[in-house]
């Protein structure tokens, strides 16, 4: 199938869960999720469905749905002779159809529509702030939203621009993209931290085995990666897979390291740089590319965690010439190549003091997002500070603060964050004034 039935699928089980919903104790069901199954395969078959509108498609699946229980026959699409309603009385079967027309109301279907589906609530207030009307939040029936829509003289033309940007290139487009496979990994994250803990907290634990866990997680997770994700998401999902086994890696062997029990387990210190290597390029949906910069920035970020200079310098003189992309490019990796760092009960004021950069451990508690050029720059001004090169350090920080009027957000507030350290080095304030 194509992305509009299984689309319209997933939005009439929503409308099932809140508007058609029967207790568990009625058995047999007089509906169930596998009918509009049914009747998405049934569809696929009979109505030309590639050039409706999915507000159109979810109708006529309905309309279908209420033919079927009007005539008393819903009939199985792989044994079509099978009837998967015939069990019904006629009185049930009018109860359901019933409550079939009343979702399929032209007066509230969009308003239930909207209230039972999960929703991007942002991209709808945007809207909302733009046409001066009221927001909408989880819970609203948008009976309300719906009128004022309807109402508003600039709707139109407000909901085409929004439109504009779900599409190929457009920021809420990439949004909903990015969401998607934050939402993804965010699913195994709190499993593998957690675990790792449990093992961290036992008195005698095995370093081998905890080192091992990780690739258990994640591994058979990439390796099913085409079957388990939509026609075009693969490549995109495991690239990103592989960053996330990466930073796994770095916080647990600094997490080791810190507390002395990496002495005999150094082959594994490179098994950061193997899956940053693994996990190089990103390429998006709308085939913009990284070009590698964020697998390579994320070595960089292991060895400063690491402590280890030697390693990280020839990484920056290579990465450093790179990192003033044009604006699209810096724009894209705010969106979707954001370094993130995690720290185990240190609130975000305990940055002040960055040595405690190296003693992070593995459960994340606090992330701290940056913009990869960014950060490539506050490295470069480390290393400089360190060799005690002022001027090239000053450079550094000019550098970094170039880049914040294109940032917002949260990227913004901890670049400033990140400025505000390296000026302190460059000028130390005066503690007696």
């Amino acid at each position: 199938m194509d992305s509009s039935l299984p689309n319209c699928l997933l939005t009439l089980k929503a409308l099932k869960r809140k508007y058609i919903n029967y207790e568990e104790s009625n058995e047999p069901t007089p509906f169930c999720s596998y009918y509009i199954k049914t009747a998405c395969f049934w569809i696929y078959e009979t109505f030309p469905h590639k050039e409706c509108s999915i507000m159109n498609l979810i109708r006529e699946l309905l309309n279908w749905l209420i033919d079927c229980y009007q005539h008393g026959n819903l009939p199985h699409y792989f044994i079509p002779s099978q009837n998967l309603i015939g069990y019904l009385s006629e009185k049930v079967r009018y109860e359901v159809q019933e409550k079939l027309k009343a979702v399929n109301s032209k007066k509230k279907i969009w308003s239930m529509v909207m209230s039972c589906v999960v929703l991007d609530y942002e991209v709808i207030n945007v809207v909302c702030d733009k046409l001066g009307i009221a927001k909408v939040c989880e819970g609203d029936d948008f009976q309300q939203l719906e009128t004022d829509l309807l109402h508003h003289p600039n709707a139109k033309v407000a909901l085409e621009y929004y439109i504009q940007g779900l599409s190929p290139d457009g920021l809420l487009y990439d949004r909903s993209q990015y969401r998607r496979i934050v939402q993804c990994l965010s699913v195994e994250d709190p499993i593998l931290l957690n675990a790792l803990q449990t093992i961290l907290d036992y008195p005698k634990f095995d370093i081998l085995e905890i080192l091992a866990f990780p690739e258990k997680v994640i591994l058979p997770i990439i390796d099913t990666i085409d079957d388990l994700l939509p026609y075009g998401y693969a490549q995109m999902f495991r690239q990103y897979l592989y960053r996330h086994l990466g930073d796994v890696y770095t916080y647990l062997l600094i997490y080791l390291q810190a507390r002395g029990f990496l002495n005999d387990c150094n082959i594994h210190l490179i098994k950061p740089m193997l899956y940053y290597t693994l996990g190089t390029e990103i390429v998006l949906l709308d085939k913009w590319s990284d070009n590698g910069e964020g697998g390579i920035v994320r070595t960089a970020k292991y060895h400063y965690l690491m402590g280890d200079y030697e390693n990280l310098k020839p990484i920056l003189r290579f990465i450093g010439p790179k990192m003033k992309p044009n604006i699209k490019s810096f724009l894209y990796m705010s969106r979707h190549i954001p370094i993130e760092i995690k720290t185990l009960y240190l609130p975000l004021s305990s940055w002040a003091a960055d040595k405690k950069l190296r003693n992070l451990a593995i459960v994340s508690i606090t992330p701290f997002y940056l913009h990869p050029v960014v950060f490539v720059f506050y490295m470069q001004a480390r290393v400089a500070l360190k060799e005690g090169d002022m001027e090239k350090a000053s450079s550094n920080l000019k550098d970094m603060k170039e880049c914040t009027p294109i940032i917002a957000g949260e990227l913004k507030k901890n670049a400033m964050s990140l400025i505000r350290l390296i000026e302190n080095e460059i000028n130390p304030p005066n503690r007696y004034l």
